[in-house]
């Protein structure tokens, strides 16, 4: 009964090749939130601050491009989410973001350094509520203290 059958052989292969292509997509996924440095010994594992998913500010945002924030009526320069991002044969990344604020705008391409964040992505274990069913979360979004405008 230590036997593989031609039928058994096809599921292995077709299993493997599965596994192999779900490590792929983790990998990826945790190459572009994550980066891995190394200093002597030690390895560090930092988060990309501009990783998919992002909340970002543009540094130099046109007043048109600015909002009134609902809950406080100050205005506030519009932010962006992260798409995903590139390096391939650039000196910094590039990032494709898209309006948080305005769903009909098109997504565009900038350098990392034409952005700021403006929310992280933290461990802080909460409650999220989908209409009335309460679930555990182990990440919130937090922003982060902006410069007061002109100045």
């Amino acid at each position: 009964m230590n036997h593989i059958t031609v039928p058994d052989l096809g599921w292995i292969i077709a299993a493997g090749l599965i596994g192999i292509w779900v490590l792929g997509l983790v990998s990826d996924w945790l190459g572009g939130q994550y980066e891995i440095t190394r200093r002597g010994p030690w390895f560090r594992v930092t988060r990309r601050w501009y990783g998919p998913r992002a909340h970002v500010y543009l540094r130099s945002a046109p007043r048109r491009r600015a909002f009134r924030c609902p809950e406080t009526g100050a205005e506030q320069p519009e932010r962006f989410r992260v798409l995903r991002w590139d390096k391939e044969s650039t000196a910094v990344p590039w990032l494709l973001a898209q309006s948080f604020d305005d769903d009909g705008a098109d997504a565009f391409w900038a350098p990392v350094t034409d952005f700021a964040p403006c929310a992280v992505l933290r461990f802080r274990p909460h409650l999220e509520h989908l209409g009335r069913v309460a679930f555990p979360w182990p990440v919130r979004y937090l922003p982060l203290r902006q410069p007061e405008a002109g100045g």
